[in-house]
Formats: C-alpha cells, sequence, structure tokens
C-alpha cells in the first residue's frame, strides 16, 4: 500500500489487489466513501505489480535505482513505487510484464 500526502488535508491512498476481486472490493469502498470523507474512488484494472526481494536489500545501496534504470531503458514507465527493508515493488502496465522481467533479470543476472 502506499499513501501519498496532498498538502490538503487529506492523502490519496494506492493499493494493489487482484483483478478478480476489483468489482466487489470497489463495492465495499463506494460504500465507505463517505465514512472515510473520501472525494473519490478510481481504479485502474491494467496495472502489474513488479518488483525484487531479498534479505536485507536495504544494506545493498543503489538496488533501486538499478531497478528503475533498468525499467526504464526498457521504455517502462512506473506508475507507483512501493519500498521496504526487503522489497521494492512497482506497478507498471500488464501490457510491459514480459519486457520488465526481461529488464530485470538481464539488470541483476537472474538465469531460470
Amino acid at each position: 500500500m502506499v499513501a501519498t500526502g496532498s498538502g490538503r488535508g487529506k492523502a490519496d491512498i494506492s493499493f494493489v489487489i487482484i483483478k478478480d476481486e476489483l468489482e466487489a472490493i470497489s463495492k465495499v469502498l463506494e460504500r465507505l466513501k463517505g465514512e472515510l470523507g473520501a472525494n473519490s474512488i478510481s481504479d485502474q484494472p491494467n496495472v502489474a505489480l513488479v518488483g525484487i526481494s531479498g534479505h536485507d536489500l536495504n544494506k545493498k545501496p543503489g538496488i533501486a535505482g538499478r531497478m528503475f534504470q533498468a525499467l526504464s531503458k526498457h521504455g517502462i514507465n512506473i506508475d507507483m513505487i512501493s519500498t521496504s527493508l526487503s522489497s521494492v515493488f512497482c506497478t507498471i502496465d500488464e501490457r510491459m510484464v514480459g519486457e520488465a522481467e526481461k529488464a530485470l533479470r538481464e539488470e541483476f543476472s537472474i538465469t531460470e
């Protein structure tokens, strides 16, 4: 989940769910919209989640930058980024998943 401040006393909150659950979750969010004080609820159904993870990833400087650069070199736009101590994940256009996998495998010398 990613939350960003808007500077107007509210924040944008984004999260990734399984596409098959989009309709049901959208209905729940619409019902909760008023209670949450949300201005609007929207979805982007054609995104995919790609990332890298590993133990103590935070102790390896430059990993996220290498990932972002590899995706960029392959013409892949990053929509959102989520990081933790052991992972970096991005949402991208789902049509670019194969190219993203290729880019990350090349950058990090991952073989099958």
